[in-house]
């Protein structure tokens, strides 16, 4: 496909089955409009191949097309990755065709109803409409593809630094100069991170300067890069300002001169080798007479590829210097250059100039002194480079910092600014929203207009005993809202320097900590919630222990006594169920004293541990049953302490001749039903079975409480069923 026209003619194809249709279509928008030009298809098969061989700068397709209708068309071409403006131009006034060919990328949408002539004057001005959306999208696309080229393709190496003087990015050449692998390394460090002594403190000057947004900066510098290797510096250094002329970064392009000092030390010693080497780089150089410091003899082939000139008519006309020079900046630079030759004071300028093709370029000069022997002046000399596509980096970095500005502005903490009294001169959306004010309301307040009254004096004492290298310092305290509320704050604070390295205000991070204060206090609130239950179950524990050992003595000690007369098999398990008893009654201390009910959780198969449990407490005149009981996750011998303690009490205080343990499955959780056909349960104590400060003791029987804290532990419940038979239900969450 041909590329686009640079003439303004807009280059139409219509598509549509009815051939009068795109004689009448064509004739009726050259009559409007003369400078579109118009080439009609009528079928959609045809309009793609025509659009893939020439170049349209929109498309006006019918929609109800035999074989290939319209928004086939538009389809096809989007799936091609055409981006090309289509408007959907049809006899059909179905809003769902309309919201299919949008959502398709449909420029726009026209009925073919209505008067002729107003019919294709919408759509002549849809068409241009489209066109002229579409041509400002492609410019903008190429200026910012050309924007990151530029910073890319510098043969410098360019820095852009925030106020604080923390670099915020660079290209690849900052990243050869410097000998670095990976630019992440020095993002947000200090300029000052390779200077060293008197260059640190030239550099801050500078920097100061730049930040108030006073003139140009060009300085030597001299770095240590981490290998330890010394190189000097060239760098140009501007304010980046926003679009009300506030700076809001530093621009900085460096270019190590290492070379080009050793080039100038050889110069004042060999004026020969100074040619050598002088016409080996694309900068311009020349030299004046030593006995008539403003005639020029020499220039180098620099020179000619700067201004367009040839080399030996600038030597013969040296009047092509000052007539070079932009009209607005001459008298400047004629300035400069004249105090240079009669006060022997350095220049180092950009400017402007016409070249010999008439082309506007931006130009670095510096001029220089080569001593002779006496160390008197005995000739000037002078460089000059092309600084054109620096200039256009400069101006597209400075578009792009007003972008971070804009980012500040929508940082989530709160940032200000104040002076060295308190007053508030900036402040972010960030502040505002966190105090409830307007941004004329909080500008000009003192900080301490909302801040709570207790911490006034620790607030003014931290500010009056920061110094210059005073670190960040960082508080707590706590502002009023614009409604009375009091809001937690922590405080980020350090010194605002002046280019005198005087305290002239402080900046402020201010983040709102109400979250994490709420979070704090219920942490110790739950903490001792935590310290009173464990101090509760291991008293009880203990208690429950004290009361029941001496019992479970005497049951093996009588087993002793009486083996010789009953039933070997009945004393084995009275024995064991004494030894299993006091084994769990041991676990239960040891986990109350460290805090805990339950200990290792795993897959229970309930129906055997029924079984278990059964065996060692029910007496052969009980009949114990149960169903469908299902496989769970829990602490098996604390489960197994709940199943005893129920069957126990079952028969103890119910006289149970049956007892049913059985399951039910319901939406939300699982239910495991102990039911036995014993005695109902008095009214009086089954309103206190579950209460902590109560259960049963008798010597078979680690009371209800327990019971009811180890099922809670597991994240269960448990409940007494009113009435008949007696019931106990064990809910288990599915979740």
């Amino acid at each position: 496909m041909m590329g686009p026209s640079k003439m303004t003619t807009i280059h139409v194809l219509i598509i549509d089955d009815d051939d009068d249709l795109l004689e009448i279509s064509k004739r009726f928008v050259n009559k409007i409009d003369d400078t579109i030009e118009i080439t009609t298809v009528n079928s959609g098969k045809r309009g793609l191949e025509i659009l893939a061989s020439m170049y349209f700068d929109v498309v006006v397709c019918d929609f109800q097309m035999e074989k290939m209708n319209g928004l086939d068309v538009l389809k096809t071409i989007r799936e091609q990755q055409n981006q090309i403006p289509f408007i959907m131009f049809t006899g059909h006034s179905h809003e769902q065709i309309a919201i299919q060919a949008l959502n398709l990328g449909a420029t726009n949408y026209l009925t073919k109803t209505g008067n002729p002539k107003t019919l294709y004057t919408e759509l002549v001005h849809l068409i241009r409409r489209a066109v002229e959306h579409d041509r400002t999208e492609r410019a903008l696309r190429e200026s910012e593809e050309l924007y990151r080229s530029l910073v890319e393709a510098s043969p410098d190496a360019v820095f852009v630094f925030n106020l604080e003087g923390k670099i915020l990015r660079l290209n690849q050449q900052a990243k050869r100069l410097l000998g670095i692998e990976n630019i992440e390394e020095i993002i947000g460090k200090d300029y000052r991170y390779w200077l060293v002594g008197k260059q640190a403190k030239t550099a801050n000057i500078e920097f100061e300067k730049l930040v108030r947004g006073e003139a140009l900066s060009q300085r030597e510098y001299k770095f240590t890069l981490e290998n330890g290797e010394p190189i000097t510096v060239e760098a140009h250094s501007t304010s980046l300002k926003n679009s009300h002329g506030e700076p809001v970064g530093i621009l900085a392009v460096v270019r190590d001169i290492t070379r080009r000092n050793a080039i100038e030390e050889e110069i004042r010693i060999s004026e020969e080798r100074l040619r050598s080497l002088a016409n080996n780089i694309d900068s311009a150089i020349w030299l004046s007479s030593p006995s008539n410091p403003s005639k020029i003899i020499y220039l180098n082939p620099g020179f000619e590829q700067i201004w367009e000139v040839p080399v030996e008519h600038a030597l013969q006309n040296p009047e092509v210097f000052t007539e070079s020079i932009h009209p607005e900046d001459k008298a400047r630079v004629e300035t400069a250059i004249a105090d240079f030759v009669r006060e022997q004071i350095d220049y180092n300028l950009q400017y402007r100039i016409l070249t010999g093709q008439g082309e506007l370029k931006w130009i670095w000069a510096k001029g220089f002194f080569i001593l002779g022997k006496e160390k008197g002046v005995r000739q000037f000399g002078g460089i000059a480079q092309d600084i054109t596509e620096w200039k256009k980096t400069q101006k597209a970095l400075e578009e792009s910092l007003t972008q971070f500005d804009r980012l500040f502005a929508a940082s989530i903490n709160g940032v200000a600014l104040c002076d060295t009294s308190g007053i508030l001169k900036q402040a972010n959306s960030a502040i505002l929203d966190m105090l409830g004010y307007e941004h004329n309301e909080l500008i000009g307040k003192n900080i301490s207009e909302f801040t709570v009254q207790e911490y006034h004096e620790d607030f003014f004492r931290t500010l009056s005993e920061m110094r210059i290298d005073t670190q960040i310092r960082s508080l707590k305290y706590e502002y009023y809202h614009k409604n009375g509320t009091r809001i937690p704050v922590s405080l980020n604070i350090w010194t605002n320097i002046d280019q005198n390295d005087e305290i002239i205000g402080y900046w402020i991070i201010i983040r709102d900590i109400s979250k994490q204060k709420d979070m704090i206090e219920k942490l110790s609130e739950s903490k001792e919630k935590y310290r009173r239950e464990r101090e509760r179950l291991s008293e009880l524990a203990h208690h429950m222990r004290h009361d029941l050992v001496a019992g479970l003595q005497n049951i093996e000690a009588f087993s002793e006594l009486i083996k010789d007369n009953m039933d070997f098999k009945l004393i084995d398990r009275i024995r064991e169920n004494a030894r299993q008893m006091r084994k769990v009654l041991d676990r239960s201390v040891e986990l109350a004293d460290a805090g805990l009910v339950i200990g290792k959780m795993q897959q229970t198969d309930m129906a055997k541990l029924v079984d278990e449990v059964a065996y060692r407490v029910i007496p052969e005149n009980v009949t114990v049953e149960h169903k469908n009981l299902p496989i769970v996750k829990c602490d098996r011998e604390k489960i197994e302490q709940v199943l005893h303690n129920i069957l126990t009490n079952a028969i103890q205080h119910g006289k149970a001749k049956t007892i049913v343990v059985f399951s039910q499955e319901l939406e939300s959780e699982l239910q495991i039903v102990i039911r036995n056909d014993g005695e109902s349960i008095p009214d009086k104590i089954r309103k206190q079975i579950f209460r902590g400060d109560y259960f049963l003791r008798t010597s078979e029987s680690l009371g209800m409480q327990i019971v009811r804290r180890i099922i809670e532990a597991h994240g269960w419940s448990i409940t007494l069923d009113e009435g008949e038979p007696v019931s106990f239900r064990i809910s288990i969450p599915r979740k």
